[in-house]
């Protein structure tokens, strides 16, 4: 098939790499090598995956990946869209960041309805919102979320309880970012991330250190799309001339030596493996590739048809 594959997610859990191609969800097992549909998804909507890729959540819907039997989580009024979807690294929480309107709770002409809402996987029931939060992020080590509301430039960053909503700690920033989406935190939880305008912002939870990151590479090309490595002292990030290029956070500078070329297209969507060697790649192609982080050689070309 020509059909681009849009993303693709690996789950470490299982050694499963989840692609998205056109209307098709596929679920390809890197042990065996088998690959296999799972379910016709709507290719404009959010999809996560538990760990151990046996539970898929899309809006508000828990559904199987054996049986494709789709569980309703508790009703919330009207949304416009997502801007986040998120499940807690021990698969007992689900959040939402959206533009929800709910006319029997707020005044629906107001400036922002953004909310974070955060539900129970096992009782499918809300358990706590926060008005006026437009980005969250759960981390990865433990129960905590960072929440910001964006809408009128980020300088404070809140750390909640995920099971309670209760605030841990408030990080403010050294000065206001505005346009910022795309958080994370790196795979151990040192440090938070998101786009920025002009810069990537990464912030040391430990130390408070901010590090700003150049929108524009040494190539004078835009990046993208950052993720920190394994290592946590390593960045890798895309640019629209489908570039993977490599940032050290301890240096806070780039690593000029080495570079990927993973498409002629913009890089759509990349994987790491748990050892950090190895990078699956998406450039709005019909494969996936294959590369050695350490070698920058391509391994294997992939035709998920």
């Amino acid at each position: 098939t020509n059909t681009a594959v849009e993303h693709q997610q690996l789950v470490d859990g299982v050694n499963s790499l989840f692609i998205n191609q056109g209307d098709k969800l596929l679920n390809w097992n890197l042990n065996s090598g088998a690959l296999q549909k799972v379910m016709n998804i709507d290719p404009s909507k959010h999809i996560r995956i538990n760990t151990l890729g046996t539970k898929f959540y899309e809006y508000w819907q828990e559904i199987d990946s054996r049986t494709i039997v789709r569980q309703d989580f508790q009703y919330q009024g009207r949304i416009d869209g997502i801007n986040d979807l998120g499940l807690s690294y021990n698969n007992k929480f689900v959040l939402h960041t959206g533009r929800y309107e709910d006319k029997a709770l707020e005044n629906p002409h107001g400036i922002n309805h953004d909310k974070l809402i955060v539900a129970d996987v096992a009782t499918k029931k809300i358990i706590w919102r926060k008005n006026t939060t437009s980005m969250a992020v759960f981390a990865n080590t433990s129960p905590i979320i960072a929440a910001v509301d964006t809408y009128a430039g980020v300088n404070t960053i809140q750390l909640l309880n995920a099971a309670t909503g209760h605030l841990i700690k408030n990080i403010v920033l050294p000065r206001k970012y505005f346009g910022a989406s795309k958080s994370a935190f790196s795979v151990n939880d040192k440090y938070l991330t998101f786009d920025g305008v002009t810069h990537q912002i990464v912030y040391e939870l430990k130390t408070n250190k901010t590090i700003e990151i150049d929108e524009n590479a040494p190539n004078g090309e835009k990046i993208y799309g950052g993720k920190i490595l394994r290592n946590e002292n390593e960045m890798v990030f895309s640019n629209y001339d489908g570039m993977l290029l490599f940032y050290n956070l301890d240096l806070q500078s780039w690593v000029t030596n080495k570079s990927i070329k993973a498409s002629e297209n913009p890089i759509l969507s990349y994987s790491l493996t748990k050892d950090l060697r190895y990078v699956f790649t998406v450039g709005n192609e019909s494969n996936i590739k294959l590369w050695d982080l350490q070698t920058t050689e391509l391994l294997a070309t992939l035709y998920p048809n």
